[in-house]
């Protein structure tokens, strides 16, 4: 269990080592000082969930200490002793901002029991803290859905990086959601408002890639009847997203590192060079690491697009986020429909999860898309879900043949059911196997068979 850092500020000895030894054994790590300027010298270097100081000290008093603590913690918990007790002193001390006041001499049993109640507090206002900074997230993120561990993480390197002007590669596999990712670094980016210019890479022509990118001079080619502008140009005081960056040529990769470098353009056909304000996002489901080992990425480019990496994990790694991004597509297809969908059976969400998602977030999407077509009634089951998903027929279970693999594909559904019942269960297993409706020593010995990490789901 994590220790709980304590100040006392005391400048009786005799005081000091009293409370220290009568602490000790609550797993608490205490630091202690004689006077109210020690003490703020240490909560300068360190963060206390508990402060105690007494009111009569040498030097600055605790009561006037009390300002400079709150000043430097705003949310440390501030008990206030005193022998010298009385209503203006303890009233004035609460006024000033202190949790609570103790008079001298008082029961250890006692003080125990206050400083429980005080940590109490701290750990509370450390989860509404959590709370508040995870819905901030989210409200700046909302186009992003879930609530898994994997997906805050992403959230929390978004928050970072969306501010600052610095280039960023989005790496994920296809499907995940990385132009969504792309959009949000945009949407919560100081040009946000500006244009957002968007060109896949892949999906153009290398011979014309160039033109598309940096535009070209009337007569520079055939067809060039005028003078044309490229995505640098037209995304000037914005972000340019490149999508599928591992699909560029070794020769418009010095290009591009030479416009993102110098923040200036050619067009195709000109020898006059256009300056230009771009931020870029990129983003490639390629592993850009291996093409640079095969020399078919430049070192100097990816090391200038990957400033700040972030990763788009597979819906694979988000199992807690498959139930909420499921219900999320329904409601976005009942506004789209215009049916009376408010949801999934038990049974359907069962089915979502067991399966392994080789499409990721879009294939997810367009299931539920399928499922809100075929059903006829008011919430999605089974039986409306496309066969491959209900099958488990994903990517993995299959050979170059079509053949369904039963063992592995039975497996794999029988452990994802397990993982689930362990997150439902805080890593419980009795009552994940009562929530399976097998015995104790049957979830023991599967748990053992996959090697799952119980400690893992604990909280």
């Amino acid at each position: 269990m994590m220790k709980r850092k304590l100040l006392v500020i005391d400048d009786d000895p005799q005081m000091r080592f009293f409370l220290e030894q009568a602490l000790k054994t609550e797993n608490y790590d205490i630091t202690l000082a004689e006077s109210a300027e020690e003490g703020l010298e240490h909560l300068r270097q360190e963060n206390f969930g508990l402060i105690m100081t007494d009111v009569r000290l040498p030097g600055m008093s605790g009561l006037d200490a009390l300002r400079e603590i709150k000043s430097i913690n705003p949310q440390a918990v501030v008990i206030v002793m005193t022998a010298f007790s009385s209503r203006d002193t303890a009233l004035e001390a609460v006024k000033r901002g202190a949790y609570d006041f103790f008079p001298k001499p008082f029961k250890v049993s006692e003080m125990r029991i206050v400083i429980r109640r005080a940590l109490e507090r701290v750990e509370l206002t450390e989860e509404i803290d959590k709370l508040k900074r995870e819905l901030h997230n989210r409200e700046k993120f909302t186009a992003l859905v879930g609530q898994g561990e994997p997906f805050l993480d992403m959230l929390s390197r978004l928050e970072k990086v969306a501010p600052i002007p610095s280039t960023v590669l989005i790496v994920g596999e296809s499907g995940t959601g990385k132009e969504l990712v792309a959009e949000a670094i945009h949407d919560n980016s100081t040009r946000a408002g500006k244009p957002l210019v968007k060109i896949n890479c892949a999906a153009i022509p290398a011979t014309l890639l160039e033109s598309e990118l940096f535009g070209y001079k009337k007569g520079a080619f055939t067809h060039a009847t005028s003078d044309r502008e490229g995505k640098f140009q037209a995304a000037h005081t914005g972000t340019l997203v490149l999508d599928e960056m591992g699909d560029l040529s070794l020769d418009l990769q010095a290009k591009l590192l030479r416009a993102l470098e110098q923040q200036e353009v050619q067009r195709v056909g000109s020898a006059v060079p256009e300056q230009v304000d771009v931020r870029v996002v990129a983003s490639t489901n390629r592993p850009l690491e291996k093409l640079l080992e095969e020399k078919k990425f430049r070192e100097d480019l990816y090391y200038r697009l990957a400033v700040f990496q972030v990763r788009v994990p597979p819906l694979r790694d988000r199992l807690g986020d498959i139930a909420v991004l499921a219900r999320h597509f329904v409601k976005m297809y009942a506004d789209l429909f215009d049916k009376p969908l408010v949801g999934l059976t038990d049974d359907a969400v069962a089915v979502l999860n067991a399966y392994n998602w080789p499409g990721n977030v879009r294939e997810l999407k367009n299931c539920i898309e399928a499922a809100s077509v075929m059903t006829d009634r008011d919430i999605i089951d089974v039986g409306d879900l496309p066969p491959h998903v209900v099958s488990g027929r994903g990517s993995d279970d299959l050979d170059g043949q079509g053949k369904f693999f039963l063992d592995e594909t039975l497996s794999r559904i029988e452990k994802q059911m397990i993982l689930d019942a362990l997150t439902r269960t805080n890593g419980v297993q009795v009552k994940a196997a009562q929530l399976l409706g097998i015995n104790e020593r049957s979830m023991w010995h599967r748990v053992k068979k996959y090697d799952i990490e119980v400690a893992s789901f604990q909280t």
